[in-house]
């Protein structure tokens, strides 16, 4: 446990100075929680995935006065080497058809958020959980 005593030197004026130590967590696949997405035969599933989006804004609460940010990424539907069969299918024109932009999401697009996330120009979004669906959740 972090005693007071230890919180109050790192936030001397000096610790205040110091850029902050960005971190981007992306435990494998943690879509955010909708109605869209929810799995009504696998309840644990979407209990998990609200639990690792918890841990995560706990943890930006916790480790901001030591300097470090923490983000987490939502990807939704990515096109990487094991969904080729899903996408080649009959399932892959629903799962396209999710998104506006008539696509998934790629490997290359999550990497990019996580980059930026990780730089130090991504610390005031600590605290976040960026959403990346290509709008495959607003449908009406």
């Amino acid at each position: 446990m972090i005693k007071s005593a230890q919180l109050h030197d790192d936030r001397a004026p000096s610790a205040q100075l110091r850029p902050p130590r960005p971190v981007a967590t992306t435990p494998r696949t943690t879509p955010r929680i909708t109605g869209t997405n929810c799995r009504p035969d696998e309840p644990a599933h979407g209990a998990t995935k609200a639990a690792l989006h918890a841990l995560g804004q706990s943890l930006a609460v916790a480790l901001a006065p030591h300097g470090i940010a923490v983000t987490s990424v939502a990807p939704g539907f990515v096109a990487t080497e094991r969904q080729t069969g899903k996408l080649s299918g009959p399932e892959g024109e629903r799962l396209r058809a999710e998104s506006p932009f008539g696509r998934v999401g790629t490997p290359e697009e999550v990497a990019a958020t996580v980059h930026f996330l990780a730089s130090p120009a991504a610390a005031w979004a600590s605290e976040t959980i960026v959403d990346l669906n290509g709008a495959s959740h607003l449908r009406i």
